[in-house]
């Protein structure tokens, strides 16, 4: 869990290096009105977290779902949830629409695994990966804790879905998988260290774990929280993150270069002079109903939104951008030492 174990001064260890790390922001907004949470950071480490022990993210996360299509991030995955089932490649179109996926198709490309090798995707969620997966010939299960999301990916693509708790189906199913793939899933989890160690038990001699999430190096330090607000976000990790936590997990670690992604000429690393922008504003208002300005809009508007988010807070002649930034998703590779 991430422990809240701070001093008077805002200092506390770091969850994921054990070096020192410190509140950088009070009271940043949270996802649903009226919560606020603090923001750590190391800079040993460059991880950024949210102490926030005693949240009730189950019920959150109801409420998220329960008006996911007018949500337009959950809007948008259930939308790819029916698109790959008209495409003649599911794993080629997802790996079109997101790095996320390019960076899982690249890694099965390039690294001599076979198409018919065991995979497992830890939070597979509306099940559209998986599904891919399954249709390039991999043997491929999904896992999800969600009852209802694995009921509807059942329904949707077939019976290659499992509901239950990551830790228990570890301890019955060791050594079964060639890799464990996880994307944007890590970001979510209160404690790490333990999904991390049960997602390499499942893990066959030789075998590896893939995980993706978003880079906190495609973003320069004054900008502190431009992921999901807290407590659906809880971390935002860098490549530094990746290999302290190989260090202590006793893995090797390697990452998936990104640079190949078509839309790659387009990520920018702005740079923000003063005033850094607190980017992530409530989506749920206090009695959990999405609020107006968070609500379904066209993509258009959307944008135009995202990019005055980026900007508040800072005199436009103090916002430059860089000619190409870092990939704004990381995609790490760890394998257990022999």
């Amino acid at each position: 869990m991430v422990d809240h174990l701070e001093d008077s001064n805002g200092h506390m260890n770091c969850p994921i290096c054990s070096a020192g790390a410190e509140i950088v922001l009070r009271d940043h907004p949270g996802y649903q009105e009226p919560d606020v949470f603090d923001i750590a950071r190391c800079a040993h480490c460059n991880t950024s977290f949210v102490p926030a022990d005693g949240v009730d993210l189950d019920r959150l996360y109801e409420r998220i779902y329960r008006q996911a299509g007018r949500i337009p991030t959950y809007f948008n995955y259930a939308r790819r949830a029916r698109a790959v089932l008209k495409a003649s490649s599911p794993l080629d179109f997802l790996a079109g629409q997101e790095q996320t996926f390019w960076g899982i198709r690249e890694y099965l490309r390039t690294s001599g695994i076979p198409q018919n090798a065991s995979l497992l995707e830890v939070g597979s969620g509306f099940g559209y990966l998986t599904f891919a997966l399954n249709k390039s010939g991999f043997d491929t299960t999904g896992l999800e804790i969600s009852g209802p999301a694995v009921a509807k990916a059942k329904q949707r693509y077939g019976e290659r879905y499992v509901c239950a708790n990551l830790i228990d189906y570890a301890e019955a199913h060791g050594g079964r998988y060639d890799v464990v793939v996880m994307t944007e899933v890590i970001e979510h989890l209160r404690e790490i260290y333990p999904f991390l160690g049960a997602c390499l038990r499942l893990l066959k001699p030789g075998g590896a774990l893939v995980v993706t999430t978003p880079n906190r190096e495609a973003w320069p330090a004054d900008v502190l929280w431009d992921v999901e607000a807290p407590p659906v976000h809880l971390w935002w990790f860098s490549k530094q993150s990746f290999e302290a936590m190989a260090a202590r997990l006793s893995c090797s670690l390697s990452f998936v270069d990104l640079g190949g992604f078509p839309g790659s000429v387009a990520w920018r690393k702005p740079r923000v002079g003063e005033a850094p922008p607190v980017s992530q504003t409530p989506t749920l208002d206090r009695l959990g109903n999405v609020l107006p300005h968070k609500r379904l809009t066209p993509l258009p508007v959307r944008a135009l939104s995202k990019f005055v988010r980026i900007l508040k807070g800072a005199p436009a002649s103090v916002v430059e951008e860089a000619e190409r930034g870092p990939s704004p998703t990381l995609c790490a590779v760890l394998k257990p030492s022999s």
